[in-house]
């Protein structure tokens, strides 16, 4: 959030596994959800007006979540609700949101 003359913090969420990277592709602006991968393999997908539990969440990989990107309609509206996430197992996948937890 922009002040007058200075940045000022809107919210802060803090877990207790460390985070690698994260991305507000993750959805449309008014769903206002952000994506995040983190050293343990895990993808989470946050909703920004919540923040205290994840409204998705999957091991992802088996080792370290390095990227992730979405699309999440991007000066369109809607876009693809798809999640890409990279690891250093050596694999990239495309997880959608839309699915329930296992």
């Amino acid at each position: 959030e922009m002040g007058p003359k200075e940045l000022v913090l809107s919210k802060k969420y803090e877990k207790k596994q460390s985070l690698k990277c994260c991305t507000f592709g993750a959805s449309s602006l008014q769903e206002r959800h952000l994506a995040t991968g983190d050293f343990s393999g895990k993808m989470e997908t946050w909703d920004l007006e919540k923040g205290d539990m994840p409204v998705y969440s999957v091991k992802a990989h088996s080792e370290i979540v390095n990227c992730i990107d979405g699309v999440g309609g991007l000066g369109i509206g809607v876009g693809a609700p798809e999640i890409a996430t990279g690891s250093r197992d050596g694999s990239v996948k495309v997880w959608d949101v839309r699915q329930e937890n296992d």
